[in-house]
C-alpha cells in the first residue's frame, strides 16, 4: 500500500479483513478499491473419521442442511453472489463423499 502511495506501484492486491483496516487509516485516505473482489474461492467442508464415527447423526444433519438450501428457490441467486458470472447448483448428495 505504501508504494502505491509513493509511486512505486501501480497495483495492490490485498486479503481481508486487513486490507479493510488498511484503507481506514489516514494515511491511505486517497487509495480507492475496485468495487468488486479480485476473486472468490470455493469453501469445502470435511470433517475426519473418527468426528464422524462419533459425532454421524449430527454431522448427516449439517449435510441435509446443506442440501436443503442448495435446492431451495432462493439458492440460484445466492449462488450468484457466491459464484459470480456462473450458476453452481450441484446436488449436494453427488459432492457428500463419506469419510
Amino acid at each position: 500500500m505504501r508504494m502505491l502511495l509513493m509511486g512505486c506501484a501501480d497495483v495492490a492486491l490485498g486479503l481481508e479483513p486487513r486490507l479493510s483496516e488498511l484503507l481506514r487509516q489516514p494515511e491511505f485516505a486517497g487509495l480507492q478499491r475496485l468495487p468488486l473482489p479480485f476473486m472468490r474461492s470455493n469453501t469445502y467442508l470435511a470433517f475426519n473419521k473418527a468426528l464422524y464415527a462419533e459425532q454421524r447423526e449430527h454431522l448427516d444433519r449439517v449435510w441435509m442442511a446443506i442440501e436443503r438450501i442448495r435446492h431451495s428457490p432462493e439458492w440460484p441467486e445466492l449462488a450468484r453472489t457466491i459464484y459470480p458470472g456462473r450458476l453452481h447448483t450441484p446436488g449436494v448428495a453427488g459432492d457428500r463423499q463419506e469419510p
